[in-house]
């Protein structure tokens, strides 16, 4: 028998992911008696299996692997009633198999079935127990399957960091096991950007170490990419960002799963869904399409068994996965070329909409990833608008989608973030240089340069002391289309506001999606509800001339010559994708 998936449980350190796991009533884990976490019961206490990590998709496997039966073995001790449910696509929930099993020491149990007697809207198995012993207890279990694998699988995760040393050193300290478990089947590639974890860990045949210079996270996952097809001894390979929490039975389960694909499903990628730590059974993304700009399986709630239903069920057109877990067969990068070097921002949707044909998405494959909001930096801004506008002429998009980068930077501007707005300017400027701009660039002088002309961030306990009352002060007016269109009208001839005397402090949400709005501000506080941080700016009205001639001129320069410079980039696109630019640029030669 091969195992499929593998039970796990809540860490210590994370128990707020239990429903990621199971749900239960006056049931508890034992972290002390043995090496592995076991879930003990009481006389009438109870467990469901119906969640993210511990389900079985059959309609995943049904589709794209050659798997024909499962079986699902559970270690137990003690008395209980076991049952297994199928799960439909209208959620209902219907009984496989009751048995009643009494182990007065550790034994397996087990259960049996075809996936041809699963009707096809049978889409999740998953199991409850009930105890009916004084005391009980569930030592681990499987899904396994006597279908022998298809093709031998051999995968490289592929880790870009800088400065996470405490994220990097606790998900390999978690995926150690895995990879001895594993054996030729799982190595992992750790390429340090920020160079600082030379001797932090035991590196070794399976675990290897790259320092790199700070090529951000296009540069460093390239740099993995390159050395994984120089060791030519890999199908796959995970790129996982470094800033993760990383459950390893998501990684066991992937490999085992590619293990069996049917021979028209070679090109799968696997995306991977993204949890936030804060919440850490809501799901905010899981494969995501650029052209409509829609985050696909968004906003799923896995504790509401469901969402089990949801997740990556139907034939949804994935146009890219994000970086943070994405798997897809090595051969891509011999065949397609590299990712493009943007740094970051735009580089995995590039790399997506230029490779994937067929994307999965699998439930229990995922990752709890730190919040974008907590990550929010006006500097970040200059990364957006370039890299978006490179992507744009690269797809032969019109030049009305560089309107939007335009009015963007107005936005920001009209707002009094001055900052924000002259980075948006900096990346049209760096765009309109072309492709060679790209080839000369030095990643960390033009990283450096950014930061240096961020805003200073404050505590709002900081914010306080210099006079900026964040309980206090109100929110910046929006204008409804409920308003007179006079009034509308006076505020667009008065530049929105700027051409008005200034008076009082007002804040924005600098999470949130921005609008071009009227003010009156002398002061506005952006603010990161988030962090608890945010930065002051004062109405400068020479600035503000200043940066609109400007942003005025490069909107000429992008209407005139979009489409021109839009050509060169789409012609001289291998340049930048190739092996010799990155082995070049990376300093490898």
């Amino acid at each position: 028998m091969t195992k499929l998936l593998t039970l796990s449980f809540p860490t210590q350190d994370f128990p707020e992911s239990t429903e990621m796991y199971f749900k239960g009533s006056n049931v508890h884990l034992d972290y002390e008696s043995s090496a592995a976490p076991r879930l003990c019961f009481k006389r009438d206490s109870s467990a469901s299996f119906d969640t993210y990590f511990s389900s079985f998709s059959c309609i995943q496997y049904l589709r794209y692997t050659v798997v024909q039966s499962i079986t699902l073995q559970l270690e137990l001790a003690g008395t209980f009633q076991v049952t297994v449910f199928a799960l439909d696509r209208n959620g209902i929930t219907t009984p496989l198999a009751v048995d009643n099993v009494n182990f007065a020491s550790p034994a397996f149990w087990s259960k049996s079935f075809c996936f041809d007697e699963l009707a096809e809207k049978n889409i999740v198995l998953f199991f409850t127990l009930h105890c009916q012993s004084p005391q009980g207890q569930l030592l681990g279990g499987h899904y396994c399957t006597s279908t022998l694998p298809h093709h031998p699988t051999s995968v490289a995760l592929n880790i870009c960091t800088y400065h996470r040393e405490s994220y990097v050193i606790k998900n390999l300290s978690r995926l150690v096991h895995l990879v001895k478990e594993l054996q030729n089947n799982l190595e992992i590639f750790i390429i340090d950007n920020g160079r600082t974890l030379t001797n932090a860990f035991p590196w070794d045949h399976q675990i290897h170490y790259f320092p790199n210079k700070n090529t951000g996270g296009s540069g460093g996952f390239t740099r993995g990419l390159l050395e994984i097809t120089k060791a030519n001894r890999f199908s796959h390979v995970i790129m996982m960002d470094d800033d993760v929490i990383i459950e390893p039975s998501a990684i066991f389960r992937l490999i085992l799963f590619l293990q069996f694909i049917k021979p028209e499903y070679q090109n799968l990628h696997v995306a991977g869904g993204m949890f936030a730590r804060e919440t850490p059974w809501f799901q905010h993304e899981a494969g995501a399409q650029w052209e409509d700009h829609v985050d696909i399986l968004h906003s799923l709630d896995f504790r509401e068994t469901s969402s089990l239903t949801l997740n990556g069920i139907d034939d949804i057109k994935i146009q890219y996965g994000g970086w943070w877990f994405l798997c897809f067969p090595t051969y891509v990068m011999k065949e397609n070329g590299y990712p493009l070097p943007l740094f970051v921002r735009a580089d995995d949707i590039e790399y997506g909409l230029r490779n994937i044909t067929q994307c999965a998405v699998l439930n229990g494959v995922g990752i709890w990833h730190e919040g974008f909001d907590q990550k929010y930096s006006p500097h970040l801004e200059y990364f957006t608008v370039r890299n978006h506008l490179v992507l744009s002429a690269l797809l032969n998009r019109p030049a009305v989608v560089a309107d939007n980068f335009v009015r963007s930077t107005l936005t920001h501007l009209v707002l009094q973030d001055y900052e924000a707005a002259e980075f948006s300017m900096n990346g049209i400027c760096d765009f309109l240089a072309g492709p060679d701009f790209f080839l000369q660039q030095d990643e960390e002088r033009i990283l450096q340069m950014c930061l240096s002309h961020n805003p200073v961030w404050k505590t709002f306990d900081e914010l306080e002391k210099e006079g900026f009352s964040v309980k206090t002060t109100q929110p910046l007016f929006v204008t409804t289309n409920n308003q007179a269109s006079f009034s509308r009208l006076l505020f667009k001839l008065s530049l929105y506001g700027w051409l008005l005397p200034a008076k009082g402090c007002y804040f924005i949400d600098q999470t949130a999606p921005l609008h071009l709005q009227q003010h009156r501000s002398k002061f506005v506080l952006h603010l990161n509800p988030h962090t608890k941080t945010g930065y002051v700016s004062k109405k400068s009205f020479p600035r503000f001339l200043a940066d609109l001639a400007r942003l005025l001129v490069l909107y000429l320069r992008l209407h005139c010559s979009f489409t021109k410079i839009a050509a060169i980039y789409r012609s001289r696109k291998q340049e930048l994708i190739s092996e010799s630019f990155w082995n070049k640029h990376l300093g490898l030669e």
